[in-house]
This record gives structure tokens, C-alpha cells and sequence, in this order.
């Protein structure tokens, strides 16, 4: 089976484009760490050609803002073990806003065979550097079409 990182590729995982900006965030304290606005996470130019199942994969693409500029990049680095239900993709990620700072992340996501998927899954940040120093909290992606997500950083302090 073909994996875009999360989610089954195909018709299921094909959702509405990004209008969001990457704007640059502020420490409000040392306590509370402002998360920057959602991005548009794009892998589709290096997205595995075959199979994933139980093997590891690893990926790399853009940072967009709203203008579809390219304000950063990232990367992301999955497990995909086959299951009785599905295949269980793991995935360690690192997304770089220029001149700002780096968020990392972990998420997971069962990819079902019969394209009952879902395409949104919500992770946890493991740390920032820069402004995103002391950061916290989760990363909601909502897939947007084949290999591209829309990133929003849900940190507990607003």
C-alpha cells in the first residue's frame, strides 16, 4: 500500500486548501510561549513511491504561509507497522519557521485499508527553540490533498 505520510492516499484524504498565515509569534513571558498561526506543512515533492508497510520513511517539504510563500521547512521521520485493522504510521517531525525558531512533534494515525481513514489527527509538541522556546502543547494536521497538511499549534497558554 502507498502512504502520504498520516493518511490514505487517494480521494478520502483530499481537503480544502490552506488560507492561513505563518506570522511571527512573541514570547508574552518565560512561562507562556505564543504559538505561531497554522502553516501549510507541503511533502508532496518527496513522498514515498511504494509500499511503507512495516518499514520506516522519512520526508521533507516546505513551510507555507497564506500567500503560499515559502516561510520555513520541515521534516518528518515515520514508522508504518501493518496491523490487524490497518497499519499504525508513528511519526517524529521538526518544523523550522525562518528566522523564528523550530517546533518538534510526535504523532500517529491508523491508516485503515478501506479508505475509512481519518484525515485529521492531533500530536504533541515536544519542545521549540528561538521564540518557540518553552513551548508546549499539541499539533492538530488536517490533511489538505495528497501529501500536503494544514499545521495548527494548540499550546496550553494562548
Amino acid at each position: 500500500m502507498k502512504r502520504a505520510v498520516l493518511f490514505k492516499r487517494g480521494a478520502a484524504g483530499a481537503v480544502v486548501a490552506l488560507a492561513l498565515t505563518a506570522a511571527a509569534p512573541s514570547l508574552a513571558s518565560a512561562a507562556a510561549v505564543t504559538a505561531p498561526q497554522p502553516v501549510t506543512l507541503d511533502f508532496s515533492k518527496d513522498m514515498p513511491t511504494g509500499s511503507t508497510s512495516n518499514s520506516g520513511f522519512g520526508e521533507h517539504g516546505a513551510v507555507l504561509d497564506a500567500d503560499g510563500a515559502a516561510v520555513g521547512g520541515a521534516v518528518i521521520s515515520c514508522n508504518d507497522t501493518a496491523g490487524e485493522d490497518g497499519d499504525v504510521i508513528y511519526c517524529t517531525g521538526m518544523v523550522d519557521i525562518y528566522q523564528h525558531g523550530e517546533i518538534g512533534f510526535q504523532v500517529g494515525n491508523l491508516v485503515k485499508p478501506d479508505d475509512s481513514s481519518s484525515t485529521e489527527v492531533n500530536g504533541v509538541i515536544t519542545g521549540g527553540t528561538d521564540e518557540y522556546e518553552g513551548i508546549s502543547g499539541e499539533i492538530h494536521l488536517t490533511t489538505l490533498r495528497d501529501g500536503v497538511y494544514k499545521a495548527e499549534f494548540l499550546t496550553a497558554a494562548h
